[in-house]
């Protein structure tokens, strides 16, 4: 892989704190990492897989981001012995053996020999940023795994080289192992251009995370274990994670928030101003502003159906959590759209019910009620007014036509 110092800036600096264990895999000596607020979009470069992405600008500490740089370089040797591996597993498994032949062994094991060179000389100079960089060395503990799970697949694969059977179960392990070297240098350098990534969403979109990292992750159980990771430390991103889909949805900043939920309250004020009008203008004063008391009630319907919902999703395994305040806040804030369309179907929906009954002779219960199900009945009246609509041009066109 070519390590010149141009591709140095690559990635973006990750700070750590308090060591965490993973249950599932191996041992991560570290905590929730925040991400550096120094990332800038860079322009894009292309990947280990020729595959242009947006790269993040290591802006404020030059040493953090070779670290991170090389780190994913090894991930990338780790990924090319494991393949290697794999074809020598299929290769001597196979019911024809001879397929196997003593070229194709000695070309894996230059496979070997050459990524492993790249993979000691990063340690090397890992072990060279930490003495130089004290800052970045909290990340000792988990590079010290990354070498001891090292040494012991060279000396497991030096094993196989010397085994005239060349037994399949030892390359096996080998590539568990390799497994777990992957894990390991992602956990640290995902995090990050998970953030770039996101940076270059618009509020309300995804980041498809198995489509975008699938080429860097062994497998799904390893996408979802680093799914998982992300969603328990929110550290590292401000972002609702919808586990079940595999999907991370953008949020705007905090600070930025205020305005949606500005539109929102604006939405439900033009509502009020709109039924009040429509009292005033269309039921012959049957209804008056005073009246608006009743839209509330059948509002609060329509309130209670949303909570019921996020009460059962906190239940649930799968789908959006809602376990705080401020995820309620970054929901709405993905929402909006959706919240806005809803509060002018709900206006329709009550105005369908000024028109075709009596809201006053409703109790309020009932009101509620309706405000629980006013998607449904708002189908209703939709498909009435289309039904109305259609009628009238059809007689509008039958006029002019005749004309």
């Amino acid at each position: 892989m070519n390590t010149q110092s141009s591709n140095l800036k690559l990635g973006a600096s990750i700070k750590m704190a308090a060591p965490s264990v993973d249950d599932n895999f191996p041992q991560v000596l570290m905590a929730a990492p925040s991400v550096d607020d120094n990332i800038e979009i860079a322009a894009p470069y292309v990947d280990d897989n020729h595959k242009e992405k947006l790269s993040p600008k290591c802006t404020k500490d030059p040493s953090k981001c070779r670290f991170l740089f090389l780190l994913r370089n090894m991930r990338v040797e780790f990924q090319t012995i494991r393949t290697s591996f794999s074809d020598l597993i299929d290769l001597n498994s196979s019911s024809e053996k001879e397929t196997c032949s003593v070229e194709t062994s000695e070309i894996h094991k230059n496979i070997y020999d050459t990524c492993s060179g790249i993979i000691t000389k990063n340690l090397e100079i890992i072990g060279t940023l930490f003495e130089e960089n004290p800052c970045i060395s909290e990340h000792g503990d988990t590079v010290q795994a990354i070498k001891d799970k090292w040494h012991l697949i060279n000396s497991i694969f030096g094993n196989y080289a010397k085994d005239n059977k060349k037994n399949v179960d030892i390359l096996k392990k080998c590539v568990q192992y390799l497994e777990d070297e992957i894990y390991l240098c992602n956990i640290i350098t995902v995090p990050d251009r998970v953030a770039a990534n996101l940076k270059t969403l618009k509020s309300g979109y995804s980041l498809d995370f198995y489509e975008e990292f699938k080429d860097e992750l062994c497998s799904k159980e390893q996408s979802n274990e680093m799914l998982k990771y992300l969603a328990r430390h929110p550290a590292f991103i401000d972002d609702i994670i919808d586990e079940s889909q595999g999907l991370i949805l953008k949020v705007e900043p905090k600070k930025e928030r205020w305005k949606g939920y500005l539109r929102i309250v604006g939405t439900f004020l033009l509502g009020i101003g709109v039924l009040s009008w429509f009292f005033n203008s269309f039921t012959g004063g049957k209804y008056t502003f005073s009246d608006i008391n009743l839209y509330l009630v059948f509002f609060s319907g329509a309130l209670f159906h949303i909570a019921i919902d996020a009460i059962k999703s906190t239940k649930s395994s799968t789908g959006i959590q809602f376990k705080s305040v401020d995820d309620w806040s970054r929901w709405i804030n993905i929402k909006e759209l959706s919240i806005i369309f809803g509060i002018f179907l709900l206006d329709l929906t009550f105005i369908g019910l000024v028109v075709t009954t009596d809201i006053n002779e409703l109790d309020r219960l009932t009101l509620v009620a309706a405000g629980y199900s006013f998607d449904s009945i708002g189908e209703i009246f939709s498909n009435r007014f289309e039904n109305i609509l259609s009628k009238k041009a059809t007689a509008l066109k039958d006029k002019i036509s005749s004309t």
